[in-house]
């Protein structure tokens, strides 16, 4: 009887265990973990094997599908994980896109297959952008700061900042572009109009579109402007770079500051050439032109140190080099203070914009004879060139937005600008 009892209790025990396990030597039973890391094209998953049914496991992962109850005929990952317990990375997934996931296991009657649970990919959206400041700014520039904070899910295309006179620019308005990616960026804004309000922001593109950071308002300097006689009662107009003040037109003055009148070679090239004092001429001899481009000085006119106005000078190397330095070197000055367009200087007058007001012109020089108006000026600085009889120059082009200085001998005749006494 007793051991009745006992076959009984252990068949018991049996048919219980295949209630909760199964049969044994048949699929593998297991459950589906949830579904974590979800994001754009990824998410996690795994399983738990509650039971190999006698039989050794020879593969365990994850299936998924957009169909319901998904097989490892769909995609699948294997996990490397030789224990009970796995998971598997979820990859190549499209965004904004419900999907089926099963836990499964394989041993040698099959494949089984947990619980189904399902889950949705994160949508792709418009890139988060920020416009951070606007520095640096001058008359026609400003440098714009800005940042790419998530792409949202999808890699960016182009970013950049855009500006209008008008509040909240877009791409359909003024643009520079820079690079790619996420992250910090800066960019260099030129050609703007000088004293006037402007509106930027910063933007980026991916392939749901483009999305814009918030607008920030700045103003370019204005240009300060004012007059200046000298002996004779030219009027000039002056303008303000920087911490200096200029004048804005070339010098045609015909008398020092005390009244002395200043020498007018009127016969030969040589005669201008063997000159031992101060001189001045118009251009070919011929007044009309120093209407427009004002007359052209020898050195020994600036050495004297009364060509100017009262309270103005004939400005320094040092000066000069200040005034190209402001308007950032001299590799891209020389468009800032040129006379816009082709009314005076030749074609293709490169870079002019004349955005300080500087009002350059190109009135050529002499050098017995007078040659390159409307190709170049030179202007005489007052610092000679060491102990020689040569003086720096500062000059520009019609061919260059650079200007440059050097030296050049102290009888040739050169345009003269002045500056106020600091």
């Amino acid at each position: 009887m007793k051991r009745k009892i006992g076959l009984i209790f252990i068949t018991l025990l049996l048919l219980s265990a295949c209630d909760l396990f199964g049969p044994l030597n048949g699929k593998p039973k297991l459950i589906t973990n949830p579904i974590t890391n979800i994001s754009y094209r990824t998410a996690t998953s795994g399983g738990i094997i509650i039971s190999d049914r006698g039989e050794l496991i020879l593969a365990r992962g994850i299936c998924w599908g957009q169909e319901n109850l998904p097989t490892v005929s769909n995609n699948y990952c294997i996990s490397e994980s030789t224990a009970d317990t796995f998971i598997c990375n979820i990859t190549n997934l499209s965004p904004g896109t419900l999907y089926y996931v099963r836990s499964y296991a394989t041993n040698h009657a099959g494949t089984g297959y947990g619980e189904q649970d399902t889950f949705s990919t994160i949508a792709l959206a418009l890139p988060r952008v920020t416009t951070e400041n606007v520095l640096n700014i001058t008359y026609s520039t400003a440098t714009c700061t800005g940042r790419i904070n998530s792409d949202e899910g999808s890699p960016i295309i182009s970013r950049g900042v855009c500006w209008s006179v008008n509040h909240n620019p877009t791409i359909e308005d003024s643009t520079i572009l820079y690079g790619h990616g996420t992250g910090g960026f800066e960019c260099d804004i030129q050609g703007l109009e000088a004293g006037t309000n402007y509106w930027v922001r910063a933007f980026a593109s991916n392939t749901v579109g483009t999305s814009y950071g918030n607008g920030i308002q700045f103003m370019t300097i204005a240009v300060e402007t004012s007059t200046v006689t000298d002996i004779d009662g030219n009027v000039y107009q002056t303008v303000k770079i920087g911490d200096q003040w200029w004048m804005a037109e070339n010098l045609k003055v015909t008398h020092y500051r005390n009244g002395t009148s200043i020498t007018r070679p009127r016969a030969s090239a040589g005669e201008w050439n063997s000159l031992m004092s101060g001189a001045f001429c118009a251009y070919d001899k011929n007044e009309t032109y120093a209407n427009t481009y004002g007359y052209l000085y020898n050195w020994k006119a600036v050495n004297t140190g009364g060509l100017a106005p009262s309270g103005w000078h004939v400005p320094s190397l040092d000066e000069w080099e200040t005034l190209l330095d402001y308007l950032g070197g001299g590799r891209v000055a020389g468009g800032k203070l040129k006379e816009k367009g082709t009314d005076h200087w030749l074609s293709p007058n490169k870079g002019a914009t004349n955005i300080c007001g500087f009002n350059a012109l190109p009135g050529g020089i002499c050098h017995g004879g007078c040659f390159h108006l409307g190709e170049s000026t030179k202007f005489w600085s007052s610092t000679r060139y060491e102990d020689s009889d040569s003086a720096y120059y500062m000059g520009l082009w019609d061919s260059s937005d650079g200007a440059g200085t050097g030296t050049f001998i102290s009888r040739d005749g050169f345009s003269i600008r002045c500056v106020k006494d600091s």
